[in-house]
């Protein structure tokens, strides 16, 4: 017996069996309306063939047929149609582009930049920045933490990054310092200058001036202390007119006495040299007492600020082009601070 097969127009397979024997009197015959024995198909290595198939498109999914396709498919643009080689050399392209451009991509952010982490809960936690200004957040902010350390800090160079550090009662461990330069307005930070050793090392630092700012009227000027002092020991017989700062100062206070049995009149200038009595106008006029002595204060520590220069006259008259001289030794003592 031989057994053959064939394909349809159907692609359906049939069978085509060819009965050979000799007659009744063969060993084995086969009647033509006889059954025919059971019959095993093994493939070359001699294993049983169970399944018969043939090429083409296979069903994957719902019903739908997905071509492979080749390895050498060209990859297809997102949401393109394609096969399915195809499809997965889009995927891991861009799976690798976002992988390697990733982190240089954070940097050419110009907006709100979130990164959402969701672990076994639906509610992300994001940097802090995503929300409204003075808004409550909409989600669990994202918290960031400084590393405790005990000892010495590495030393940093040019590049390099540091991390937070804080010691055991979360503070963070941080000194605010300034360049050894001198300000706008004069003021010189290395004056600041001090060494300290401790677990950081031994170095020397300049402390962050965190200070006020006084506005003079026009702009703003750091707050000092009153630091010198213009001084009339015993007044002349004159209007003891006195240049006692040229250039722009505060006067904090002044203080002295007055000798004689008549008021006497203490007249500041906004001036950078010795008054002119008589023709310029003063700013202050104090009546000095007769017979007592005199406290002034402008305030401690702010003072009254004169924006050209400070100076000074004593007259006998409080009219500010009064020019009537006093004697000598009228006034005694007369000490004005100022900065």
């Amino acid at each position: 017996m031989a057994i053959g097969f064939h394909t349809g127009p159907r692609g359906v397979i049939g069978f085509l069996l060819n009965l050979t024997g000799q007659g009744p009197t063969d060993p084995s015959p086969v009647a033509r309306s006889g059954v025919i024995p059971a019959t095993t198909l093994v493939d070359s290595s001699g294993n049983e063939i169970t399944t018969l198939g043939g090429g083409g498109a296979s069903t994957v999914a719902d019903g739908a047929n997905v071509v492979e396709g080749a390895t050498t498919d060209a990859v297809v643009a997102a949401g393109a149609a394609g096969t399915l080689s195809a499809k997965l050399r889009r995927l891991t392209t861009d799976l690798g582009a976002l992988i390697l451009q990733f982190p240089g991509s954070l940097g050419a952010k110009t907006g709100a930049l979130s990164l959402s982490v969701v672990p076994n809960t639906d509610t992300p936690f994001k940097i802090a920045g995503v929300d409204a200004d003075a808004a409550a957040p909409t989600v669990n902010p994202l918290a960031i933490a400084a590393g405790y350390t005990s000892g010495s800090l590495t030393t940093l160079s040019t590049g390099q990054l540091g991390r937070l550090n804080a010691d055991t009662y979360r503070n963070l461990r941080v000194t605010f310092c300034a360049l050894n330069a001198t300000a706008a307005d004069g003021f010189a930070n290395a004056n600041m200058a001090f060494a300290q050793s401790d677990a950081l090392g031994t170095r020397t630092l300049n402390l962050f001036a965190v200070g006020g700012y006084i506005l003079n009227g026009g702009s703003w000027d750091r707050a000092v202390k009153p630091n010198a002092t213009g001084r009339l020991l015993s007044s002349a017989a004159t209007t003891n007119a006195t240049s006692v700062k040229a250039s722009a100062g505060n006067v904090f206070k002044i203080i002295g006495n007055n000798t004689v049995a008549s008021k006497r009149y203490l007249k500041l200038y906004n001036k950078a040299s010795a008054p002119t009595v008589g023709t310029d106008t003063p700013v202050m006029t104090f009546v000095l007492a007769a017979s007592a002595p005199f406290a002034i204060d402008l305030g401690a520590s702010v003072g009254h600020y004169f924006s050209t220069g400070i100076a000074y006259a004593i007259t006998g008259a409080a009219a500010d082009n009064d020019t009537t001289a006093i004697a000598s030794g009228d006034i005694e003592c007369l000490n004005l601070t100022y900065a």
